[in-house]
């Protein structure tokens, strides 16, 4: 049997410094990814061997994704499949804070 598992963001190992990203948990098969992005910045297009969900949590940015510019706000819930080419900017005026939810089974 497991245990529960409980990481505060601050607590959080840093995953990547610019932007900020926060590694909230990883096991086999799955991780997940607190991002924080300040106005204008973004993450460069590229791409994953895996299936990413990006949850909204607060903010405005766009995600481009496999060549489509797609608007997303707080609560917007997106998934792209393996090998699409993908990135993100903060457009808003505000911190855009995203929860990456990474497929890797």
């Amino acid at each position: 049997m497991g245990k529960v598992m409980i990481c505060k963001v601050e607590d959080a190992p840093i995953a990547m410094q610019q932007p900020t990203g926060r590694k909230m948990f990883s096991s086999e098969g799955l991780g997940i990814v607190h991002l924080t992005l300040n106005p204008g910045e973004n993450i460069a297009v590229h791409t994953n061997p895996f299936r990413v969900i990006f949850y909204v949590l607060s903010g405005e940015g766009t995600l481009e994704a496999d060549g489509q510019k797609i608007p997303a706000g707080a609560d917007t819930c997106i998934g792209v499949p393996p090998g699409i080419e993908r990135g993100w900017v903060n457009s808003g005026e505000k911190e855009l804070k995203i929860l990456v939810i990474k497929d890797l089974a």
